[in-house]
């Protein structure tokens, strides 16, 4: 893959696909810091609706797949791409799969999820899904544009953790 991501990357840095300020916005929604009061505000309202186990599940859901992609980092190691700015974006980790893009897709696939189960009408459940669909989109090409990610990491970050969604979900 190393080959199309580099032409992938250097169309990336010529084009300007995103622009800078969406790419940074794209890229902090997805942080732990926020994240984790996300979440925890979820499970609490979950919480004090009578459905702990919907709020567990949401907390479950976010953090359990950062355990996948370390396996992933752990078992591929591949490096951070320097094409975009000499990969000034790309931190110390390890960049295959995208944990941004596992975590985004696990909080808020359960997120969506528990929207749809709780809609009435077809119309909201299929703007919910449209909605997490292309926001996890987005987040991806955020990471990729900001020069963090290889393009083939983001697919990997949602084949891990779609997945682990489908478990907690059926849990």
């Amino acid at each position: 893959m190393g080959d199309w991501d580099e032409r992938v990357l250097g169309w990336i840095a010529e084009e300007d696909v995103l622009a800078f300020t969406g790419r940074r916005f794209l890229n902090r929604l997805t942080k732990p810091v926020y994240l984790v009061p996300l979440t925890a505000a979820v499970a609490v309202c979950l919480a004090l609706r009578g459905r702990a186990f919907a709020g567990l599940a949401i907390l479950f859901s976010c953090w359990g797949d950062r355990f996948l992609v370390g396996v992933g980092w752990a078992a591929w190691s591949r490096a951070r791409p320097d094409v975009i700015a000499e990969g000034v974006a790309a931190s110390g980790f390890h960049s295959f799969p995208s944990g941004h893009t596992a975590m985004s897709t696990a909080a808020y696939g359960l997120l969506v999820y528990l929207w749809v189960r709780a809609a009435s009408a077809w119309g909201e459940r299929i703007f919910a899904l449209v909605l997490a669909t292309v926001w996890v989109l987005l987040v991806g090409l955020a990471r990729v544009r900001l020069g963090g990610h290889w393009p083939s990491d983001i697919p990997a970050g949602l084949a891990v953790a779609l997945p682990w969604v489908i478990v907690v979900v059926t849990a």
